[in-house]
């Protein structure tokens, strides 16, 4: 029997379909993340406002608190949990960012949304003197034109010292 001989240029193309494979499968498993990041501003007398920004894929849309209806999309909302140390909620939950709102025929209804980038505010009370730390859960829906990934829940934490 005689031994197969590649060339060079065979095992390049094998090569390149293997990392075009592989990069393809990468950026559908990370497509349509949403990046969070939080800051703490002290604004004095035991009251800080805790800040949490939203990083939305191009293309993609995350919806607003604000959703009239039962039967449309899963409205952004936050539930905050003590870890260390006592706090107190002071208001509601704030937004900010781009708003746009459309009639959603698949929805039947209005909906809110935010591209690009969307920042949520939420006042605290806390005891000056003792560190807190606390847990923000954000559950959210992620859209584009054509589809919604399933709805996530994101655990964010956060100290105030």
């Amino acid at each position: 029997m005689k031994p197969l001989h590649f060339s060079a240029r065979a095992y390049f193309v094998v090569f390149a379909l293997v990392v075009a494979t592989l990069t393809m499968s990468f950026r559908a498993q990370t497509a349509g993340n949403v990046r969070w990041s939080s800051q703490v501003t002290k604004l004095g007398n035991g009251i800080a406002e805790l800040n949490f920004t939203a990083n939305i894929p191009a293309g993609w849309h995350i919806y607003s608190q604000s959703m009239d209806g039962a039967k449309g999309p899963l409205p952004t909302t936050f539930e905050f949990e003590p870890a260390k140390g006592a706090f107190e909620l002071e208001g509601t939950t704030n937004e900010s960012g781009k708003l746009t709102s459309v009639y959603e025929p698949v929805f039947e209804m209005d909906v809110n949304y935010y591209e690009g980038t969307a920042t949520f505010k939420q006042r605290v009370r806390y005891k000056e003197g003792e560190p807190v730390q606390l847990t923000a859960i954000v559950s959210y829906m992620l859209c584009n034109e054509n589809e919604c990934k399933p709805p996530v829940d994101e655990e964010l934490t956060i100290i105030i010292e």
